[in-house]
């Protein structure tokens, strides 16, 4: 379980739906924080291992209920 401190200015909650050694997919825990169903939040998150120097942050945000947005985050590791 983790906690979003969003610059909308809520704390939704997410706990873990899937994970393996490439990949963690986090999703809202209803009620915690947020009402999905009118208020804007993030959803959901996705993070995935695409080798040992790369990780990309994929985060869904919601608004009315539906899905509103993506954004993405590439990290590289530099050497």
């Amino acid at each position: 379980e983790m906690t979003h401190y969003c610059m909308l200015g809520n704390a939704p909650r997410l706990s873990v739906k899937k994970a393996d050694a490439k990949e963690l997919q986090f999703e809202l825990i209803p009620g915690a924080g947020v009402d999905a169903a009118k208020d804007a939040h993030m959803h959901a998150l996705t993070i995935s291992f695409t080798d040992t120097d790369h990780i990309t942050q994929t985060w869904t945000s919601f608004e009315n209920g539906k899905p509103s947005g993506t954004t993405v985050i590439k990290l590289a590791r530099i050497h």
